[in-house]
């Protein structure tokens, strides 16, 4: 790096293209700081990410599952079920305020209202420090 260590703020984004319907998605990181130390005898500078979603267990699943995922840093979360059609089917967590590390929450294969959903795919949402993650899971009845 020209003039030293590459330091400063660095954020990531990308442009997604899915086949899932979620086509142009973007997603980016809030900026971070990062310095590299020549003299550490580390190659590699490794971040933590803000927010990421880490799927379902188990899945396929009937009737519950667990939703994992894990944040950066204490902040507020959003988790929601949705169709694939992107139609909300149910709202977890509603921008509840959680702590650092990993986090489990369990659906139950209900909607918003109390109602069972029926067999098929359905796309969980989480949105948390500026990101958005989806990911895919199958409720087999």
């Amino acid at each position: 790096w020209p003039g030293g260590a590459p330091q400063g703020w660095w954020a990531v984004r990308a442009d997604l293209e899915t086949t899932d319907g979620l086509a142009g998605h973007r997603a980016l990181t809030n900026p971070i700081w990062l310095f590299f130390d020549p003299n550490s005898g580390v190659d590699e500078v490794v971040a933590v990410p803000a927010a990421r979603l880490l799927g379902n267990h188990p899945n396929p699943f009937n009737p519950t599952t667990s939703i994992a995922f894990e944040l950066g840093r204490r902040g507020p979360v959003r988790l929601v079920i949705m169709g694939p059609d992107g139609g909300l089917v149910r709202t977890l967590v509603d921008m509840a305020t959680f702590s650092e590390g990993p986090h489990t929450v369990t659906w139950n294969g209900l909607d918003d209202h109390g109602r069972p959903v029926g067999s098929g795919m359905y796309l969980t949402r989480l949105e948390a420090a500026g990101i958005v993650e989806t990911g895919k899971m199958t409720l087999l009845r």
